[in-house]
Parts: structure tokens; sequence; C-alpha cells
């Protein structure tokens, strides 16, 4: 997540990576877009995202000025965050998963490895090479907070003909299908499944048994969504992550 995810920003150029916008999303202007939306989620401030957008423009371009920065090129990233957000949530949740702090990463078993990627593809190989996006103020807890449903960025209405807000909205409630049960064939990992029937909130404590190597990690994230407070997870600030999730909502 602390780069773009594969969807082409708007008016990207993939011939010259200095005027691709999906290249210009290195930590630093990542952190700087979820500190904002963060300020933005707290302040309670009732007004459309497309102003809150449109008023990082000279920020952006103050702070980063090899860029020609505009708000569909914020709007976007903030969209793609969003949608990685609720992959990472998922992940972060399950029994035997590790968070490192520092890093923003996660560590897990290789067959969950795979079958995180072959549920959600490019999302999830991404959230495993490259982490969350954190650092200074921006932590784990941050997320929870920016994407909880009772504030001005989760509570936003989608505009009618928003195709990507939509997008990020049908992302969310894919998520929040009724759980996985596994059943006692613990190998059958590779085979045999329907990628439409292995919803991944929580995994099965039975589907984790064998013998596999890798410690198990702290407990996952009860049903309200509240993450447990494992060894090496970050405890959640006051407002966290509803049940459902939320996009980045347009109005």
């Amino acid at each position: 997540m602390s780069q773009s995810s594969s969807r082409q920003p708007p008016d990207g150029n993939s011939s010259d990576p200095f005027n691709d916008p999906s290249h210009w999303w290195t930590l630093e202007p990542a952190l700087c877009l979820v500190s904002h939306l963060h300020q933005h989620r707290t302040s309670m401030a009732v007004r459309s995202s497309r102003d809150f957008f449109e008023s990082l423009v000279p920020i952006f371009r103050e702070k980063f000025p090899a860029f020609q920065w505009r708000a569909d090129i914020i709007d976007h990233k903030a969209r793609d965050i969003s949608i990685g957000w609720t992959v990472f949530r998922s992940m972060y949740a399950c029994e035997g998963v590790e968070y490192d702090e520092d890093s923003g990463k996660l560590a897990m078993a290789t067959r969950m490895k795979k079958r995180f990627i072959k549920d959600y593809r490019e999302i999830a190989e991404q959230i495993l090479k490259d982490g969350l996006a954190v650092g200074g103020d921006v932590t784990v807890d941050t997320y929870f907070e920016i994407f909880s449903m009772d504030g001005p960025i989760g509570g936003m209405p989608i505009e009618a003909g928003d195709d990507a807000g939509w997008a990020a909205l049908e992302a969310n409630e894919e998520l929040d299908r009724p759980l996985f049960e596994d059943t006692d064939e613990e190998d059958n990992w590779d085979e045999g499944y329907d990628e439409d029937d292995m919803p991944i909130d929580e995994w099965d404590d039975n589907s984790l048994d064998g013998n596999e190597d890798e410690a198990d990690g702290p407990d996952s994230l009860p049903q309200d969504g509240t993450p447990s407070q494992g060894a090496n997870r970050a405890t959640p600030g006051p407002n966290p992550l509803a049940s459902g999730g939320s996009s980045i909502n347009r109005t």
C-alpha cells in the first residue's frame, strides 16, 4: 500500500515514468495524503470530498513541486488506499498473522500468503511486499480511524455515476460476506475451491493446524471489528473500524 495499485491513474503515461502519476506516490507523498485524510476525518468538517481534494492540490504542489498535482490524481490515490486497506485489514485480522509496527508489514505462513494472493491477486501481492504505508504520526490506528463509518469520509454518500466509488464500495462489501467455514481437509489449499466462495475476513482455527513452523500470531479480529491486543499488534485508536468498513465515498 505504500505504492499505488495496479489500476492506472487518470491521464497516466506509462511510457514516461515522470509523467505517470502512479510513479509519484513514493512513501512521503502517500503518508502526506493519509495524514490529511486523517485530519479531515477527525475534524468532523461537513464539506464535500471534492472540495477536500481540491484543497490538497496547492499543498502537494508546494511539498512535492516536481509533479503537476491535480485533485483527480489525489482522489484516485485515496481510492486506492481505501481499497487496499479493506484487503489489509482482512489479512491483519487473521489468526497466525504477525504485524510489524515499524515496517507496516505482515508475516504469515506460506500457505496463507498463497490463499490471499489467490483471492486478491495484485493487491495482496503488493501488501505482502510493501506492507502498510506507515511512518511518523501515521500508524495502523490512523487507518482504522480514517475508515470508520461514523465520520465525514466513512459516511459520505456515493455520487450517482461514480463508477470508481461504487467499485470501491463493492470491494468492501465483498470482504464482509459470511465467514468462510473451513473443513478438515487442511491441505486442500490450491484446488477444489471456487474463488467466489472464499471470503477471508477470518480463518477457522482448524485451517491452520498442521506442521507449519511459523509461530502463531495474535488473536483474530472479533466480529465488531475491534483488533485484539496481541503482542505484535498495534492497539486501535478510539474509533476502531466499524464492521463493514468503508470506501472513500464521494458527494
